[in-house]
């Protein structure tokens, strides 16, 4: 779309299964490292299996070959040392005929890194909410990583994905200590009306914090920036609109972090 909100008709000429998201169509673009063009991820099986490349003009990235995922890719981010690859979550159990259960690393020509060893990964949908410090963190619908017990989140090393200490997740329990912020968000459940997100512990210096939510699914539903002041933040959160279920909050703060379950209905 150009600045003024008129489709570019000749940005992308190919064609891809467009649909509502989460069911046959594009689900998430991602900016190439470097910002020469796009990773696009979702459900569509033309011009690719679920992942495809751009390069700025909108042209199909031919060199990004191989036989894809076999099911939806839910998220893209890029990896954090410099060389350009992506780590993809979503849906799919294998890549190009390899076994990848809901995540997996790419290079930048579309080959599966097999030095990033999952074992049997997640064990239900994810999607990645952030690489960041040799870290990458993931929420879902999942309840284990590699057969070890993680209930809808978890903080995986990029270098060697073992998992790495997360917060106790309960719904109204605030946990922090080293690297975790302190999160308390009520009333949890919540019926029908807003719902009070109250952060602390998060550092002198950081200025400011991301605060995730996602769906069951693992799907992200909501992305919000916070100013931080003394180490604090707080927000209000909106839910009269969201179905009832079982819901993730994930919150990114510099080197902090934190994640608590929040029930709806």
């Amino acid at each position: 779309m150009n600045s003024n909100g008129e489709t570019s008709t000749n940005w992308y000429g190919g064609q891809i299964q467009l649909g509502p998201m989460g069911s046959t169509g594009v689900d998430v673009i991602t900016e190439v490292p470097g910002g020469n063009g796009y990773y696009i991820g979702g459900n569509f099986t033309t011009p690719a299996n679920r992942i495809c490349k751009l390069d700025l003009g909108g042209n199909l990235v031919a060199s990004f070959g191989s036989t894809g995922y076999d099911a939806q890719v839910l998220s893209i981010v890029p990896y954090t040392s410099g060389s350009g690859s992506i780590i993809c979550g979503g849906g799919f159990q294998n890549y190009a005929g390899a076994p990848s259960n809901r995540i997996a690393r790419l290079s930048t020509t579309g080959v599966l890194d097999a030095s990033f060893t999952t074992g049997s990964g997640f064990n239900a949908p994810t999607v990645l909410a952030k690489a960041v410090s040799g870290k990458v963190y993931c929420a879902g619908s999942f309840t284990s990583y590699n057969g070890v017990a993680r209930a809808g989140v978890a903080r995986l090393n990029t270098e060697a994905p073992a998992l790495l200490p997360v917060n106790t997740v309960q719904p109204t329990l605030s946990v922090g200590s080293g690297t975790e912020a302190r999160m308390t968000v009520w009333p949890n459940p919540s019926e029908d009306g807003p719902v009070s997100i109250q952060l602390s512990d998060l550092g002198a210096e950081v200025e400011h914090a991301d605060l995730m939510l996602f769906d069951a699914l693992g799907k992200q539903i909501m992305v919000q920036r916070l100013i931080v002041s003394e180490g604090r933040a707080q927000l209000t959160l909106m839910v009269n609109d969201l179905p009832t279920g079982i819901y993730s909050i994930v919150l990114l703060a510099g080197s902090k972090t934190s994640s608590q379950r929040l029930i709806l209905g």
